[in-house]
């Protein structure tokens, strides 16, 4: 996210804005929860790649990632439809050791990965606050749900290639 300069990062928060809609939210209702949540939110994601590629953002895709330890950049912290502001704009929660290489790579199926995710995805999305602590309803309305979760998906990367 930081290698974007100020007028790209505005740039790229309000094209996820203008991506973000009702309907946008309900698709993130019908997402698995559980087991797939990290397949399922990468598809998710891809939906506003999707977006921000057939929109004229292709240097967008893909989609730039906000490590959780940085401060979120004052241009994505926007939270769309009326939903809670966030709360805290500098969580500073460190990537645990079970989620890098090597120790990743010992869970052996998307389960196992998700289970070793769990607590430090949902700590995130606390530790932001506001709308980012309703995981399953208002959270994708937070414009940096968005980056967080490539974040994320770059874990699942660096997890399948592990496999």
């Amino acid at each position: 996210m930081w290698d974007l300069d100020k007028a790209e990062r505005k740039e790229l928060a309000d094209a996820i804005e203008s991506f973000i809609t009702e309907d946008v939210l309900m698709m993130h209702h019908t997402l698995d929860h559980s087991s797939q949540v990290v397949p399922d939110h990468r598809m998710y994601v891809s939906r506003l790649e999707d977006f921000l590629w057939f929109n004229g953002f292709r240097k967008y895709v893909p989609l730039p990632a906000w490590n959780p330890s940085d401060w979120i950049p004052d241009e994505l912290r926007a939270v769309v439809l009326n939903h809670e502001q966030l709360k805290n704009f500098n969580p500073a929660i460190g990537l645990p050791k079970e989620l890098r290489a090597p120790d990743l790579c010992t869970d052996t199926t998307v389960e196992e990965l998700w289970n070793a995710m769990v607590v430090w995805h949902n700590d995130v999305h606390a530790g932001v606050g506001g709308a980012m602590t309703r995981v399953n309803t208002e959270s994708p309305s937070a414009v940096i749900f968005w980056p967080w979760h490539a974040y994320v998906d770059n874990i699942y990367l660096d997890w399948e290639l592990c496999q």
